[in-house]
């Protein structure tokens, strides 16, 4: 179980330094839903905007950002991730799993992939040239 204060600091500590840019995927506070209340993504976002850090959300359920929630918003996930220094996965969105990691990781300027509801697999991410951070479980860095 983790604390959503520290989430912004998970973050920070797997990228190694505070990130420029981090994309947060998923804002909903579970996958099928359009359900903002009591999400532990907005204030993991909070915590990183106050880290300065750019923060570009993208949520299948949304096409625009609520009112009160900062950052930018992305129409897809991989545009969330460009020239970021790490993606956050914060809701278990199915259209997530069936993304092309490469492709993903060609769009990033960095390669954390903080993954809070264990999504991937550590291989399939590290075989994409990422570096796996899941919740609960042994980080997999390629480093």
């Amino acid at each position: 179980v983790y604390k959503r204060q520290h989430l912004a600091e998970r973050v920070i500590s797997a990228v190694g330094h505070a990130p420029r840019r981090v994309a947060v995927w998923g804002l909903t506070f579970k996958a099928g839903t359009d359900d903002l209340r009591e999400s532990p993504a907005i204030d993991l976002v909070t915590g990183l905007l106050q880290t300065g850090a750019e923060v570009v959300i993208h949520d299948p359920q949304l096409t625009a950002l609520p009112a009160g929630v900062g950052g930018r918003f992305a129409v897809d996930p991989v545009e969330a991730a460009r020239d970021a220094d790490a993606v956050v996965v914060a809701t278990e969105w199915r259209e997530f799993a069936e993304l092309d990691l490469s492709a993903v990781a060609d769009a990033m300027a960095g390669t954390t992939l903080v993954d809070l509801r264990n999504v991937f697999a550590s291989d399939a991410v590290n075989a994409a040239g990422l570096d796996h951070y899941p919740l609960g479980r042994a980080a997999a860095p390629l480093r």
